[in-house]
This record gives structure tokens, C-alpha cells and sequence, in this order.
């Protein structure tokens, strides 16, 4: 619209410093409005690095601002000088005025996705995204998704939203309407890790930190729930993100491992081939007698020759 594209204009004059952006493009007949918003924005505001990427075939579009802010909206009408004060770091300071000691902040241990569900004539809408923007800016172990409700009505239907700005916190608190940042952070810093999402435990993971999600997990003296989604998850890199992290609790707390063996082999029949392949590996790598019998019944059972090279091959470590 010409009046977003006069917005963009006059913020590209006040802007101060390049800014780069990731277009996330995939087979979603959406994408080419995140493609074409893309260039719009690069022509408007050359300073500004749009690079375009290809994700999964069945990913959602996406607006990536490094490090850890995401959109899956199209910045528009009165969502649109939002993503600008992110942009140029406006929201950083718009942040910082609604709570009185962001410090605590610091003392957060474990990363913590926010998702924000809006809508682009949503007049509250960009109060609360500037908000949380602000926090993410502040601490990067916070990673905030803003999420167009009307545009991925899917998700928005999968996660009931029915009113916008509605706000949730490792997809297991959820505010609607005014939000309470006090509330938001002392939640956050005061999660029971062993509660985390699925969806949490996977940005860990997307982070580098396998090996300190394996300590978390040590130093509860329990396998956190999230974790068994991410062994069976469709997408290939995230299983071997949580296949890995295993293997890294093997080392700290051996005993466990029963404990992740017992679920994947409740799970086992009901998973596609690859992720039984991967499970196989797996069981494999813990060397124990209670594995060696289900590999050896794996190689009996009625199970496609894939699967059971897998199991042999597992058993060769033995």
C-alpha cells in the first residue's frame, strides 16, 4: 500500500546503520508475499539486506531478523512500524519502558520462545510486539515468533486463538489481550525445566546446546517429555539434534538411558521407517542386554528389509 510504502521511505532516511533479514521461502503458495514484500522493502530501503533462503517443502514462510526474532506476518498497515523500530533497534528502547530492572533478565538459564499471535489492524497489536521485541533484543536465550493470525489462520486455529494480541510462553502459559511483562518474566525464570515444550527443547537444540540440555536433564534426574517429539520428529536435522543429546546423557547419567529406550520402543511401530532406522541407531549406541533383545526381534519380526539392515547394523556393535 502507498501508505506502508511512504513509511518504509521515511524510515530508510532516518536509518542510521545496514540491516539484514532472511526471507525463509518454501513450497507454501504464501511465500510469494513474503518474497515480494522482500524486494519491495530492499528497493525502498537499499540499506537493508534481504537474502532469500529456501526452507522445508512443507515449512511456513517466514521473516527472519538475526538473532532470534522471527515473523510469520507480512509487516503491514499497523504491524509495519513495528518491525521497523526492530530494524533499527527502536524497539529495544520502547521495551525497556515498561518493567523497572531489566537485569533479572540475566539471570535467565534456559531459553524461552514467545509466540505472539496478531493481526495487521489489530490497533494493540504493536504495543505488545514492540514489548516483547524488546526483551528479545535484550536476551537473546529469548526467542519471539509474531505470528499473523489471519494470514496462518491454520495455526492460529490449532492454538484457539480467537482474539488478538494473544501471547504464549513455551506454548504452555498464554495471555490474551494486555499483557503483564512482570508476570511474563518471572514465568520465565522460574520454569520447571523438565516442563519445557517440545518446541522449546528444539530452539535449544537449534542454538548448539545439546550438551546442556543433556546437563539439564542429568542434573533432574529425569527425561524431560518434550525431548521424545524431537526423536520422532518428520524432519531429519532436528531428530539428529535430539539423537545427539542422548548420546551426551549417556555420559552423564547412564542409568536414564533405560528410561528413553522404554518410550522410543512403546513408540516404535507407530513411526515411519526412517524414524525407526534412527531409533535402531540409537538403541544401538547404549550396548545393553535389554537392546540387544529388541534388535534381535526387530531382525525376526515383520518389519521392511530397511529396517531390519538398521537393526543388524545396530547389533554389530555389540
Amino acid at each position: 500500500m502507498s501508505h506502508d510504502e511512504k513509511t518504509i521511505s521515511e524510515w530508510a532516511r532516518r536509518a542510521d546503520a545496514p540491516r539484514s533479514i532472511k526471507v525463509i521461502l518454501s513450497n507454501d503458495s504464501r511465500s510469494e508475499q513474503f518474497r515480494q514484500f522482500g524486494e519491495q522493502l530492499n528497493m525502498l530501503a537499499p540499506a537493508v539486506s534481504v537474502r532469500n533462503e529456501g526452507g522445508e517443502d512443507d515449512a511456513l514462510p517466514e521473516i527472519r531478523i538475526p538473532p532470534n526474532i522471527t515473523y510469520q506476518a507480512i509487516p503491514q498497515g499497523h504491524e509495519l512500524q513495528p518491525f521497523l523500530n526492530i530494524l533499527s533497534g527502536e524497539a529495544d528502547k520502547n521495551g525497556t519502558y515498561h518493567f523497572s530492572d531489566t537485569r533479572v533478565l540475566e539471570k535467565l538459564a534456559m531459553p524461552a520462545v514467545l509466540k505472539v499471535y496478531i493481526s495487521p489492524d489489530c490497533p494493540f497489536c504493536p504495543q505488545t510486539v514492540e514489548t516483547l521485541a524488546g526483551l528479545a533484543r535484550r536476551q537473546h536465550m529469548i526467542h519471539l515468533v509474531v505470528i499473523d493470525g489471519v494470514l496462518f489462520s491454520e495455526k492460529a486455529a490449532a492454538d484457539k486463538v480467537g482474539s488478538v494480541p494473544t501471547v504464549f510462553l513455551d506454548e504452555q502459559f498464554r495471555w490474551t489481550g494486555s499483557i503483564q511483562l512482570p508476570e511474563i518474566i518471572d514465568i520465565m525464570l522460574n520454569r520447571d525445566p523438565s516442563q519445557l515444550s517440545s518446541e522449546t527443547l528444539k530452539q535449544i537444540l537449534y542454538d548448539g546446546k545439546a550438551a546442556e540440555l543433556a546437563k539439564m536433564m542429568a542434573e533432574a534426574g529425569r527425561i524431560f517429555p518434550g525431548i521424545y517429539e524431537l526423536l520422532t520428529h518428520p524432519l531429519w536435522p532436528v531428530r539428529l539434534g535430539a539423537m545427539v543429546t542422548i548420546e551426551y546423557l549417556a555420559g552423564f547419567r547412564s542409568d536414564l538411558i533405560v528410561d528413553v529406550v522404554n518410550e522410543l520402543w512403546r513408540q516404535f511401530d507407530d513411526v515411519e521407517d526412517p524414524i525407526k532406522g534412527d531409533i535402531l541407531y540409537l538403541f544401538g549406541e547404549t550396548a545393553s542386554s535389554e537392546v540387544r533383545v529388541k534388535l534381535e526381534k526387530v531382525v525376526k519380526g515383520a518389519y521392511s528389509n530397511l529396517v531390519k539392515e538398521a537393526a543388524s547394523e545396530a547389533l554389530a556393535d555389540f
